[in-house]
């Protein structure tokens, strides 16, 4: 494990040395492991062996220790002083380091840290401002002082083993081109802490197993094999504490939880020396623990041999582990950077790979397209680019093929603005095949595609819509009238459908919703059944899980002009938040959250508990107020499932003492969608005993809609489910057509909200679509839960949770009167341009958006975007030879899309040479017996006729 924490006072630097660094243990027995410097830059400062307090508090003070002089030209008071680079080995490392005193282990663990240590200081650089630049520049060196420990902070006067080194790096770098000492960048090493850490863990394996010891693969990292978690548990108790009072205090970000650490150390105590605490850590063990622990190296010879034998019969290559990373990154994006990608290929090889062999692996392919993107090393690979050139090619053939659907309509909606109306226009008057509307959020597409729909209808044809999703199909679209709205996933396995479409026009409302490969599968619909394609969206919206920002690529490389329609409509009534609307919907996020702040909507409340009562009261109130002959609708929004739990619990106890829910609760079991790739679905090493698989194709012996509960796995990476009495092995090489999810427990009461989360039946047969919301109006004699639509909810679906609060991605197409938004600093790591703009303006009358810092809040959602990079904007910056593969991918589309043309040819040539038979057969069938013929190989006699009686053919 890697953690790097900034340190920016001089003072608590220099203290940090006194209170923790130099000392290498909290308890010691015969001295010290001395702290050493590290780094090029330390060398250059004639800084070697053994760190002392007087070098290391000038470096605090940016003082150079040899000269006494400023070491750094630029001296700010808020100076970062440095970074902590903080490497820990695995729990049953140290516990088996702590009980054995194996001096292999710290070798091993010492040679990892300062191998990865070097790696980081390769990719050290500086900021360059001379002569009016702004760049960085790679320096490769740093100053670091390396402190080792071993035991971990005590709980009740004892601490637990726990090996673990400082790296105190100084904020310091020689800049050989300017000769001059400079400040240091790390802010690039930090954001890349998971590539180093998956670095340090892979070389620390590798170690590890080369003097003997066996080592088990987990979904992060590795552990000892043969030590439990029930041992590990017995050496994590100050781990456990830390965790029990997060767990309190609902804290899970990480600065807060390293504030928590920090306020409830216990200060160290001597006295305790290393065999005594030994004692004490055996004494916790039992004796079966206790052997587990002393077997656990294996350092003679032959087990060595032998376990480098077992090890080749279950081999993983480098290139199977750069295999893994690019099905599992690639999933989901169409380029990846360079060292994300190694990362995943680092931890899918450990205990198998060093990270120098995956990396000499990784240069090694050909197959590889790398493009750099400013500063950054990106990655993507042909299939990505045939993808996209099929989608290009598709936008190209399509246009100026078709005649208007109806250039001669006249409007019947007056209330229409005039962009609306030039929408209108270009879609009943485009030739294109494909036609692209893109608007932001309340800016009155789905009306204006009401008088379209008219347009097409008068022309004598239909129009189908369609939708990514199920809530924005079966849900807000047949809200708006069309009831025959469903999904394009539907569509695209529904032969009826397609036929029932055929020549007409399909509408795909969402459409910055969906991915590449779903955009050609339609477009290659669209092209068999003469189909024109409207396309409604916003690219500054939610794009797709799948990979591939279509409804852009189609717009930027596509070559298919979308009209814009920018002018606010969902907030007509509420002029300032409507300001605040356009403000974002065009671009400007500072001046969109300033408005919404000027108005009060920005509530910064501190205080968690305080916080989530006032969101739950102001929802209550909300729901109070009478609209016509019901209620205001209120929609609760929440970054992620974290936050968006607290607040349903809180508005769940405020209804309770308001009595518009029941206080007895029912407990059912929901299941959650780990949202595994599928890559990651034929790796063991993620699944758990208790997790659940739903099937969602047929496959031999497994049906669609059969749920299996994961029981164990075993040595040789099988997976084990279980369905009733039966258990077998989950076929993990079909992992396309599964979901893996974790049953959790979830309280019910009557008058509560549920929302469906998959498509679904009641037990009546009633379809439950994804998305919908319910009341529940009790419960039968079994626990079956009863719904508000006169359907009973099977307790064990599963799919479903409470429908008081919901992620942005779920809320994107929905309108309601007010929306509370609750975006704490628990949903930071979330929090983009795009969730704040989809969250924020889901309310036509009132939005008000809860925090525990508006600045932080203001910083994040004006700066940090979701957008994703296309394959050929990687291709375009890569060097010849990557071109040269992407000319070929671009040939083999061309060749693809010429056969695909031919083949459609030959298929329509034969139909018709099939039609014209069968009519001459018809024909010559219906002719009366005297014009009835007999062919001979000249002539044509009439069969009633004398044979000499012939005629010329």
């Amino acid at each position: 494990m890697l953690r790097i924490t900034p340190n920016n006072s001089p003072e608590g630097a220099s203290r940090y040395y006194d209170e923790g660094l130099s000392k290498q243990d909290y308890y010691a027995e015969k001295g010290e492991i001395i702290g050493n410097w590290g780094g090029k830059s330390a060398e250059k400062l004639g800084l070697t062996g053994e760190v002392t307090k007087d070098s290391f508090t000038a470096l605090c003070y940016n003082i150079n220790p040899e000269t006494a002089e400023q070491l750094t030209a630029r001296h700010n008071e808020n100076r970062r002083v440095g970074y902590d680079f903080t490497f820990s080995v695995p729990k049953s490392v140290s516990i088996a380091y702590g009980i054995n005193d194996d001096k292999n282990i710290l070798d091993a663990f010492r040679n990892s840290v300062s191998e990865t240590m070097q790696h980081i200081e390769n990719d050290a650089a500086t900021r360059v401002r001379k002569n009016g630049q702004d760049s960085d520049r790679q320096t490769g060196n740093l100053i670091w002082g390396e402190f080792i420990h071993t035991t971990s902070r005590p709980v009740d006067g004892v601490p637990d083993c726990h090996l673990h080194a400082h790296c105190f790096a100084f904020n310091s770098t020689f800049d050989e081109q300017e000769q001059v000492w400079k400040a240091a960048q790390f802010g690039q090493i930090k954001t890349d802490a998971p590539y180093y850490e998956a670095y340090f863990n892979s070389l620390l394996a590798d170690k590890l197993q080369k003097v003997g010891y066996e080592l088990e693969r987990n979904k992060t990292n590795f552990e000892l094999a043969g030590i439990s978690r029930e041992t590990i548990d017995k050496f994590s108790r100050r781990t456990n504490e830390i965790e029990k009072l997060a767990a309190e205090k609902e804290i899970t970000n990480a600065k807060a939880l390293d504030n928590l650490g920090a306020k409830t150390r216990e200060h160290k105590r001597k006295g305790l020396r290393a065999d005594e605490l030994r004692e004490i850590w055996k004494n916790r063990l039992t004796d079966d623990e206790a052997q587990k622990i002393s077997s656990a190296f294996g350092g003679n010879s032959f087990a060595i041999e032998k376990k480098k034998e077992l090890k080749a019969n279950k081999s993983l290559t480098p290139n199977q582990c750069i295999d893994y990373s690019l099905n599992h990154s690639l999933e989901r994006k169409s380029a990846i950077e360079e060292k994300k990608l190694l990362t995943e290929a680092f931890k899918r090889g450990f205990t198998f790979c060093t990270p120098d062999q995956v990396r000499q692996a990784f240069d090694n392919r050909k197959d590889l397209i790398h493009g750099n993107i400013e500063g950054k090393k990106l990655i993507t690979t042909k299939t990505e680019i045939q993808e996209e050139n099929q989608l290009i090619q598709s936008c190209i053939s399509s246009k100026g093929r078709f005649k208007p659907l109806n250039d001669n309509y006249q409007y019947k909606n007056e209330a229409l603005n005039y962009e609306q109306r030039q929408a209108i226009s270009h879609a009943l008057g485009s030739n294109d095949g494909i036609i692209a509307i893109e608007g932001g959020a309340g800016t009155g597409k789905t009306t204006l595609m009401g008088e379209v729909k008219n347009g097409i209808e008068e022309s004598g044809r239909k129009i189908f819509a369609f939708a990514p999703s199920s809530e924005a199909s079966r849900g807000v679209l047949r809200g708006e009238g069309y009831k025959e709205a469903d999904t394009l996933a539907s569509l695209l396995a529904n032969k009826d459908l397609q036929q029932q479409t055929k020549n007409h026009v399909l509408w795909i409302d969402e459409a910055g919703m969906v991915g590449n490969k779903t955009m050609n599968q339609l477009m290659e619909l669209a092209k068999r059944n003469n189909n024109r394609i409207i396309l409604t969206g916003d690219t500054k919206q939610h794009s797709s899980v799948e990979r591939g920002d279509a409804f852009r690529n189609i717009q930027e490389k596509g070559g298919i002009k979308a009209i814009r329609v920018n002018e606010v409509v969902r907030q007509k009534n509420a002029k300032t938040y409507k300001q605040a609307m356009e403000f974002i919907s065009k671009g400007d996020f500072e001046k969109g959250y300033e408005q919404l702040d000027k108005n009060g909507s920005i509530r910064e409340i501190q205080d968690k508990d305080q916080r989530l009562k006032e969101i739950a009261t102001e929802y209550l109130q909300g729901i109070s107020e009478r609209k016509g002959k019901g209620f205001k609708e209120v929609l609760v929004v929440a970054p992620t499932h974290k936050e968006g739990e607290m607040v349903t619990d809180k508005i769940r106890e405020v209804l309770q003492k308001a009595g518009r829910i029941d206080k007895d609760d029912i407990q059912v079991t929901k299941l959650k969608n780990l949202n595994l790739t599928e890559a990651e679905r034929q790796d063991a090493v993620n699944y758990q005993a208790g997790h659940v698989v739903e099937f969602n194709q047929n496959i031999k012996g497994f049906k669609a809609g059969e749920k299996f509960q994961i029981t164990g796995k075993d040595e040789n990476g099988n997976v084990f489910v279980k369905n009733g009495n039966s258990q077998t092995v989950l076929p993990k090489d079909e992992a396309a057509k599964f979901q893996v999810y974790a049953p959790q427990n979830a309280n019910f009461a009557t008058g509560d909200k549920i929302r469906i989360t998959k498509n679904g039946k009641a037990t009546n047969g009633t379809k439950l679509n994804n998305g919908q919301i319910y009341n529940v109006t009790g419960f039968d004699n079994e626990g079956n839960l009863r719904l508000s639509n006169g359907s009973t909810l099977n307790k064990d679906f599963g799919h479903f949770t409470h429908g008081y609060a919901v992620t942005s991605n779920t809320s994107q197409g929905k309108t309601v009167d007010k929306v509370i938004v609750a975006q704490s600093s628990y949903s930071f790591g979330a929090s983009t341009k795009e969730q704040f703009y989809v969250s924020v303006s889901r309310g036509k009358e009132a939005v008000s958006v809860y925090t525990d810092s508006k600045e932080d809040l203001r910083n994040i959602v004006s700066n940090r975007s979701t957008e994703r990079i296309s394959a050929h904007d990687v291709a375009d910056k890569a060097g010849a030879t990557e071109k040269k593969i992407m000319q070929q991918a671009v040939l083999v589309n061309r060749l693809q899309s010429l056969a695909n043309a031919y083949a459609s040819w030959k298929s329509k040539a034969e139909n018709i040479s099939r039609v014209a038979v069968s009519n001459l057969k018809e024909a010559a069938s219906k002719l009366k017996p005297a014009n009835t013929f007999t062919q001979t190989s000249n002539h044509v006699i009439t069969q009633n006729e004398p044979k000499r009686a012939t005629f010329k053919r």
